[in-house]
């Protein structure tokens, strides 16, 4: 789909990489660009395509849950077919914020995506700053995740993101698998270790998730 496989056979071999370190599940996150798309229909047929290949090449040996990391744009509530790119059968939306910083009219969208009946989780945090965070907090409508790598090291970030997934504010964790490196997973296998207890509850707020 895009830069994060670029064949079935490297796809293979990060899908029995995952299994390797006993993940029995995995959301697949292919990048939606709403600029870049003919429309939404054509971003989920090339979508769907792809995981049926993934999921008949592996056969059962890791469950995929084919999604989207919808890139956020003023506006996106407004676009038709954007509940089809929540994480199949379910509502929740993965929604990437602009990486230069965002303010108030990029979380007043998030906003109106909520009312519209959908659970927006605002990706990879660890990139954004801090207050363009601070606006997402007083906002209070979407969830976290987090990638891996972010609680490792001994940065007041870091500390702040371990202490983040304690209170009980991160509901996922991302490998950034990309391609055939095994740090990605090391870093994720360090990370679950690093937060201890706190990962059960980091766990269950993704298994609602993908209930939801």
């Amino acid at each position: 789909m895009d830069h994060g496989s670029r064949e079935l056979a490297e796809a293979l071999v990060q899908c029995r990489m995952l299994a390797g370190r006993g993940v029995g599940a995995v959301v697949a996150t292919p990048h939606f660009y709403a600029q870049r798309e003919a429309s939404v229909d054509d971003f989920i047929a090339r979508r769907d395509a792809a995981w049926e290949t993934l999921s008949a090449a592996l056969g059962g040996a890791l469950r995929i849950h084919p999604a989207a990391e919808v890139l956020l744009l003023r506006g996106l509530e407004n676009m038709a077919g954007l509940d089809r790119l929540c994480i199949k059968g379910t509502r929740t939306i993965l929604l990437e914020m602009p990486l230069g910083g965002f303010g108030r009219p990029e979380v007043e969208t998030v906003e109106r995506i909520a009312a519209l009946g959908l659970t927006p989780v605002i990706v990879h945090i660890d990139r954004y700053p801090a207050a363009s965070l601070a606006l997402l907090d007083e906002s209070g409508v979407a969830q976290y995740q987090v990638n891996a790598e972010a609680f490792l090291g001994f940065s007041r970030r870091s500390a702040a993101f371990r202490a983040m997934a304690k209170a009980g504010r991160i509901a996922a964790i991302g490998s950034d698998l990309h391609g055939t490196d095994r740090r990605p997973l090391r870093a994720f296998t360090r990370a679950l270790m690093r937060l201890g207890p706190a990962v059960e509850g980091v766990m269950e707020r993704t298994r609602t998730l993908l209930a939801e």
